[in-house]
C-alpha cells in the first residue's frame, strides 16, 4: 500500500517518510497544548498517547511512495517481550479510504433529504426530538424553537 521496500523503512523515522508533515505539526501542537509538554520528534508525536497510557487509535492521512494520499486509522500499542517488558511499539494501520467515501455519500444524501423532505420525529410523550430543514421552512419555526417542545406548538391558535 505504501510502495516502499523493507530497506527503505526499517530503521528509519517512518513518520518522516509517509505521514503528512502538516498533520504531524498539528498533532504536535495539539498534544503540547493539551498536556503542557514539549515533543521533540515526529515519531514522539505518533507514539505520544501510547506512552501516556491513552488508547492510541487515530485517523491520519498517509502518503505513499508515488505521492498519492489515503486515509488510515493508525493503532499504536506497546510491544512487550515474554517477561512483559516494553521493548518497542506495534503500529497497525487500516485503510479507511472507502469508509470515508461512503460516509461522505451518506452525509450528502442525508443533506438532500434534510433540505427537501418534510420530516420530524418525537418521543412517546409528544415532544419534538428532531425536524428537517424542510419541515422548518414549511412551518416557519427555527429548529431551536421546536426541539424539546410538544407538537402542540404547531397547532393554529384557533384550535
Amino acid at each position: 500500500m505504501l510502495g516502499y521496500s523493507c530497506e527503505e523503512v526499517i530503521g528509519k523515522d517512518t513518520p518522516e517518510i509517509f505521514h503528512k508533515q502538516d498533520e504531524i505539526k498539528e498533532r504536535k501542537k495539539q498534544y503540547e497544548d493539551e498536556f503542557s509538554v514539549k515533543i521533540k520528534t515526529n515519531f514522539e508525536v505518533c507514539v505520544f498517547k501510547t506512552t501516556k497510557g491513552i488508547e492510541n487509535s487515530d485517523e491520519w492521512k498517509y502518503v505513499n511512495k508515488n505521492g498519492s494520499q489515503f486515509n488510515v486509522v493508525l493503532h499504536i500499542t506497546f510491544l512487550d517481550d515474554e517477561d512483559g517488558n516494553k521493548i518497542g511499539y506495534l503500529g497497525l494501520f487500516e485503510d479507511v479510504t472507502d469508509k470515508k467515501k461512503k460516509e461522505k455519500q451518506i452525509h450528502d444524501y442525508m443533506q438532500v433529504i434534510n433540505q427537501n423532505v418534510i420530516s420530524s420525529y418525537g418521543d412517546l410523550k409528544g415532544n419534538i426530538k428532531q425536524v428537517s430543514d424542510a419541515f422548518c421552512k414549511i412551518c416557519g419555526y427555527q429548529k431551536e424553537e421546536l426541539i424539546g417542545n410538544s407538537y402542540s406548538i404547531l397547532r393554529h391558535s384557533s384550535m
